[in-house]
């Protein structure tokens, strides 16, 4: 485990905090949107040969995500225990928004990513 460690601070050293910048009318809030998350960690991520898959699993018969890292030259992973339990919803769309949202909050967390307003850092 120790070359996916050692990727995984030069991942952290080369990241900003990425900007919150979509708002949430439903609580008067901003936030980061998945694919402007993906967008500025990815080709960090793949210039130190890192990958992150989260796949669709199950907890105790209840749909979960897994959020995986996977270094492509060693082999060695990090996070195979890490699963979230998701909502359970009976519309399709609704579903796919709770795992857009889990999604998200998982690889947040598991990049230790850090998040800012974009309105409090232009004041």
């Amino acid at each position: 485990m120790k070359n996916i460690y050692a990727k995984l601070l030069k991942l952290n050293q080369a990241l900003s905090p990425i900007k919150k910048d979509q708002d949430n009318p439903f609580y008067h809030s901003k936030y980061a949107d998945i694919n402007k998350i993906i967008g500025e960690i990815r080709p960090k991520l793949t210039e130190l040969g890192l990958v992150v898959l989260q796949p669709l699993t199950s907890i105790d018969g209840k749909s979960a995500i897994k959020t995986i890292i996977i270094d492509t030259e060693s082999g060695e992973t990090f996070g195979e225990d890490n699963l979230y339990p998701l909502i359970e919803m009976a519309d399709p769309q609704k579903e796919g928004a709770v795992i857009t949202y889990f999604r998200r909050y998982a690889l947040l967390s598991a990049l230790m990513l850090e998040t800012e307003d974009d309105d409090c850092n232009s004041a």
